[in-house]
């Protein structure tokens, strides 16, 4: 993406989550979430499900800002929590995150149990079908 398409984002986004938001998104690694987002204040809701060790629905929470996305997961069963910040990408229609996974340290070893990457989300076909009369969603 270069300036122009930067600057041509901005000011179509500009103060307002976009509402591509909403819906199915699968990784890399098969983790699903579904999203909803509340328009007057950005705030993100939803569920994650791990593709990665128990496959099990966790509650999802964040903010959007534009094409700004974070959200956090609280994956209690591991006492973990993770979190994603990055961006709508509406050239390509895929989220682009950077996370962190911390978990609980074991004794003297802080580092040990804290993790980053970078993950590309994309949404499902099932929420364009869904959503292809309601200009709400998707």
């Amino acid at each position: 993406m270069n300036v122009e398409d930067l600057i041509h984002v901005r000011e179509a986004f500009h103060g307002h989550p976009p509402g591509g938001l909403v819906g199915t998104w699968v990784n890399a690694l098969d983790s699903v979430m579904h999203l909803s987002c509340d328009p007057e204040s950005g705030t993100i809701t939803g569920t994650y499900t791990s593709g990665v060790r128990d496959r099990q629905t966790y509650e999802l929470r964040g903010f959007a800002n534009a094409t700004t996305v974070a959200f956090t997961v609280h994956f209690a069963s591991s006492a973990s929590i993770g979190s994603w910040a990055g961006h709508l990408d509406p050239t390509t229609g895929r989220l682009d995150m950077l996370w962190h996974l911390v978990a609980e340290p074991h004794a003297g070893e802080l580092w040990d149990t804290t993790f980053a990457g970078f993950d590309t989300f994309t949404k499902t076909n099932a929420d364009d079908a869904e959503s292809a009369g309601d200009p709400n969603i998707g």
